[in-house]
């Protein structure tokens, strides 16, 4: 039976369409109230494509629920790799046969507010006449698992730049939004082995010289599993805890394999990107002085100072 919401809702062929890919495992507690969200959106030209990395428990019955209550054409069900989360989503969005005007990236277990999709095409449309690819991210709300708000997510004051997002992902894939030309660049990478697909498209869209705008206003409810707030304020804890984990010796890891890839997908980058992928790429290799040379020409930043010393602390002190 199709659902009353979305049959009274009419479809506009000359709007934009807008693919939205969610990548799901064993989602089976909180997936009906994503699908749900997704439903009720106020922007109504949107189809989904659900990637099941080998759920074992009932999403797949709640996935094919959906599909038999939504119109024809609305849910698309697909195998994934199997080869993790990133891997999941960066096999969807560099799939040539998926075809649309704009692609949003969704998380299983959130909650979209009734204009997330309608809020970020009004954004992107507006950028179109720039005729540069094009990247919508945002903040998200942080609530617990009885969806109680606990904080929000950072506000950032620095460029949206490719030196950035050498050091820093600071689009969450949960509220990232990319038009077909970003989406076309990305079908022609295929690199499974990246710690974060989202900060790949951010790496991608800033490196071949594209538009990045970040909403301020929050459009999602980014549900907190265990209790601790991941990626939350900007109270001084929340600022000391992210100085820890950027010296616990993962990002040197993150950061190699992402230079690792970007160099290998070189001739998609502008001049400039790939003159700062080469100065910093030569900090994986030289001495203690070469290195602190280097990193003052890459002139990579994050997003607050006290980050940005961590970053720099991070690779100068090369912690495994």
């Amino acid at each position: 039976m199709t659902s009353d919401y979305l049959k009274n809702k009419d479809t506009n062929p000359e709007t934009p369409k807008c693919i939205i890919l969610m990548g799901a495992f064993n989602g089976e507690k909180y997936i009906s109230e994503q699908l749900e969200s997704i439903e009720k959106q106020t922007y109504s030209n949107w189809e989904l494509i659900v990637s099941d990395d080998g759920s074992s428990d009932q999403t797949r019955r709640i996935l094919d629920a959906f599909k038999n209550k939504w119109p024809s054409g609305k849910l698309t069900i697909v195998d994934g790799p199997k080869l993790g989360f990133s891997a999941n989503f960066l096999t969807l969005i560099s799939d040539p046969k998926i075809k649309g005007d704009y692609f949003a990236f969704c998380d299983q277990d959130d909650i979209w507010l009734h204009d997330k999709i309608q809020r970020a095409i009004h954004v992107l449309e507006e950028l179109k006449a720039s005729n540069k690819p094009l990247m919508y991210c945002g903040r998200r709300t942080f609530v617990n698992e009885a969806l109680e708000v606990l904080a929000y997510s950072r506000y950032f004051h620095f460029p949206f730049i490719f030196r950035n997002a050498l050091a820093q992902n600071i689009a969450p894939g949960n509220t990232m939004v990319i038009d077909a030309k970003v989406k076309k660049i990305l079908e022609i990478t295929n690199v499974p082995d990246l710690p974060f697909h989202d900060w790949w498209v951010y790496l991608i869209v800033t490196g071949v010289g594209g538009e990045v705008f970040f909403d301020n206003e929050s459009k999602i409810l980014y549900r907190q599993h265990s209790g601790a707030l991941v990626g939350g304020n900007d109270s001084i804890a929340q600022k000391l805890q992210r100085f820890k984990k950027l010296l616990d010796g993962n990002f040197i890891d993150w950061k190699n394999r992402n230079i690792k890839a970007l160099q290998q997908y070189s001739f998609l980058l502008n001049s400039q990107a790939k003159y700062e992928l080469d100065i910093y790429a030569k900090t994986l290799s030289s001495s203690f002085f070469q290195r602190l040379k280097y990193l003052m020409r890459s002139r990579i930043f994050r997003q607050s100072v006290l980050d940005t010393i961590a970053i720099y602390l991070t690779i100068l002190l090369k912690r495994p």
